[in-house]
């Protein structure tokens, strides 16, 4: 359990909100690596819940702003601590042996740390607040992801779908709200707060352009005439997305339109779809990661659910979603043996057949 080497980054800057660690040389001089494992190889979201690792790569979710990393090679497993929002450990295969840090689109890399020789590995990956810490260390046997600590649920609830009723310009009203004031926001704040935002100082009674489904919605309430953010903030208060007494309050979690309004069947259908994908989405990458490291062994719904710290009935859901995306092929009863689907998808912008 002794540190050899470690590297930090006090700047790091994640581009589309994702670390990236790759390894260092060129692709073609590295052995082959099992399909399922290489970057990009699935229809599955980069990082994740949290993080996500194969052959020659890593990517973690993080936030636009500036991360503070370090990266650590031991000779083993070294001893968990420190009191981390997010924790996960995941297999890293190091066909170079070194790796840095990179960006999604790909950028000069520097031999950030080196593993001491090509070959399996494991790494813990550690976040709190803007602050990383990711321990590498050789790992001859395979065992696949498994996740010690969340900082959010592995599946969130469903979207609303209010900015596809709304519009930017009309889903951006509650956002207003939100910010404009700690506990809750007079339409007074709301202008205070637009104005010091470099927006006028009528932003409120600015007329609204007739877009998304804003005559729709309008028409259900009865509200007529020309549309201003004014009158949307009360049509919000009465569907239940604000609350007022007052003062206007965002309300968690948000009704869903198709609950409140009486909306086309096509566009019921589109709203599911992308609350599907913003629920289970990130999680469907996990597994699609558990599948790639299993190679083909099979596991109970009680064992992912143990090991994704869930529940078996969201794993049953995420996996009939990633069934339907095509980043999975599921098949069992009690033991299930998942396949990881290729992409469609290449780098160069070309698809796989």
């Amino acid at each position: 359990m002794t540190l050899l080497r470690s590297y930090e980054d006090d700047e790091y800057l994640p581009e589309y909100s994702t670390i990236v660690l790759r390894d260092l040389h060129d692709r073609d001089e590295w052995p082959p690596g099992d399909p399922a494992l290489l970057e990009g190889a699935s229809n599955a979201s980069p990082c994740g819940t949290f993080v996500r690792a194969g052959h020659g790569w890593l990517q973690a979710s993080a936030s636009d702003e500036r991360q503070t990393l370090r990266l650590e090679y031991h000779d083993s497993a070294p001893p968990p601590g420190g009191d981390w929002d997010d924790l996960a450990e995941t297999p890293y295969q190091s066909p170079a042996g070194v790796l840095g840090t990179t960006s999604m689109t790909g950028s000069m890399m520097d031999p950030d740390l080196s593993l001491g020789g090509p070959g399996p590995h494991r790494v813990r990956v550690a976040r709190r607040g803007r602050a990383w810490c990711l321990q590498f260390w050789p790992s001859p046997v395979t065992e696949p992801p498994r996740w010690s600590k969340r900082s959010r649920p592995a599946v969130s609830g469903p979207v609303g779908g209010w900015t596809t009723i709304l519009g930017f310009h009309g889903w951006e009203l509650p956002y207003v709200v939100s910010v404009s004031h700690d506990d809750g926001a007079t339409s007074d704040q709301i202008t205070e707060w637009a104005v010091a935002h470099h927006r006028p100082a009528d932003w409120l009674d600015e007329p609204l352009a007739d877009e998304a489904w804003f005559t729709l919605f309008a028409t259900q309430l009865g509200v007529t005439g020309q549309l201003t953010r004014r009158k949307l903030l009360d049509m919000l208060a009465t569907v239940g997305v604000l609350t007022y007494d007052g003062r206007y309050h965002t309300v968690r979690p948000q009704p869903l339109a198709k609950d409140v309004l009486e909306l086309p069947a096509e566009l019921v259908s589109q709203l599911d779809s992308q609350s599907d994908h913003s629920q289970y989405g990130r999680f469907a990458a996990d597994l699609v990661s558990v599948a790639g490291w299993l190679s083909g062994r099979p596991a109970s719904l009680a064992w992912l659910a143990e090991r994704a710290l869930t529940t078996e009935q969201e794993v049953r859901r995420t996996l009939e979603f990633a069934v339907t995306q095509q980043m999975l092929d599921v098949s069992g009863e009690s033991d299930l043996t998942m396949t990881v689907l290729p992409s469609r998808r290449t780098y160069s912008g070309t698809t796989n057949a």
